[in-house]
């Protein structure tokens, strides 16, 4: 919604970026946290105490998925976030202070959690818990891969100065297909 109130081209692609690279995040969280929840055998965080050692491989995944909804750098969410606040900085000073005053209790919210389930101290009475097999680990690893090269090569890789022609770079598909869209609002440098 701030890339949308910017109404700047580089608040407008942050946002449309932020639509796939957030949902994939999601898609990421959701798939982690449920099959800690299956794992663990279930899904009451009083029990969850001191998963990292019995289950390593889940809790890493766990970590990656809550860094990359957070917007670390080197995630996908980042580079999204990054275009929405600089576009929005201009227009919407305030509602970027308060997007990134949000993102720090996210923060905080998550490292409490993520403290809790993972490194906080086993329970006796905890049902017995077992790691990821090699099915969850490859469809959850697919999407943290897809998330951190769209972090790190946002504009896809470079060959010569020119991009390639199997990743063309999802900024640089969002930019074209929305230049169309933002043709049609007058430019904020021009006023």
């Amino acid at each position: 919604m701030l890339g949308i109130a910017a109404l700047t081209p580089i608040g407008l692609l942050g946002g449309t970026l932020q639509l796939v690279v957030g949902g994939l995040a999601a898609a990421l969280v959701v798939g982690v946290t449920a099959t800690v929840a299956e794992r663990a055998q279930t899904r009451d965080v009083e029990l969850m105490g001191g998963l990292a050692p019995r289950m390593p491989k889940l809790s890493w995944l766990l970590v990656l998925a809550c860094l990359a909804v957070a917007g670390v750098p080197g995630f996908a969410s980042f580079v999204a976030e990054a275009f929405t606040l600089f576009g929005a900085f201009g227009t919407q000073p305030g509602a970027a202070f308060v997007v990134l005053a949000g993102l720090a209790l996210l923060l905080v919210g998550m490292a409490l959690a993520l403290q809790r389930i993972l490194f906080g101290s086993p329970r006796p009475d905890a049902p017995g818990a077992s790691d990821a097999s090699l099915g969850e680990m490859w469809y959850l690893g697919l999407l943290v891969g897809l998330l951190l090269w769209w972090g790190i090569l946002p504009g896809g890789p470079k060959l010569g100065g020119a991009v390639t022609l199997f990743d063309q770079g999802i900024v640089n598909v969002i930019n074209n297909s929305s230049a169309d869209i933002m043709s049609a609002y007058p430019s904020s440098s021009g006023q």
